[in-house]
């Protein structure tokens, strides 16, 4: 064999040295923390539970939501049509005196007169 230089031993050493930590390394015990991940795994179960109650009052809600917003759209709508229902006889407010003016006596006379037949007419029928 050929003469081992310092440089040499020191490699060999080395290398016995990590051989012998590879060894003992396997030997240590892998801890996997079982008990906190079944400890994660019924926290998990119960925040699953929870959140299927919120979606179930969610739903619940939703449908509320829906419920009140088609009546509120109905309501909307029953408004524009009073609303429109008072602009017209808000304008029908100022046709009567001009229809009467141009009328003589004798004609707001007969208006009127046929105006109470013809209500007297609807109430007795």
């Amino acid at each position: 064999m050929k003469k081992l230089d310092i440089k040499d031993i020191f490699i060999i050493i080395l290398a016995i040295c990590l051989i012998i930590n590879i060894i003992l390394r396997q030997k240590n015990k892998i801890d996997y923390k079982v008990d906190d991940i079944e400890k994660l795994n019924k926290k998990n179960e119960l925040l699953t539970s929870q959140n299927d109650s919120l979606a179930k009052v969610n739903n619940t809600i939703d449908v509320t939501l829906k419920e009140l917003t088609k009546i509120i759209s109905v309501k909307d709508s029953m408004l524009y049509q009073n609303t429109v229902e008072i602009q017209k006889l808000k304008n029908k407010r100022n046709e009567i005196p001009i229809y009467i003016n141009t009328l003589d006596g004798n004609g707001v006379a007969k208006s009127f007169s046929d105006y109470l037949n013809s209500k007297g007419k609807t109430n007795n029928d």
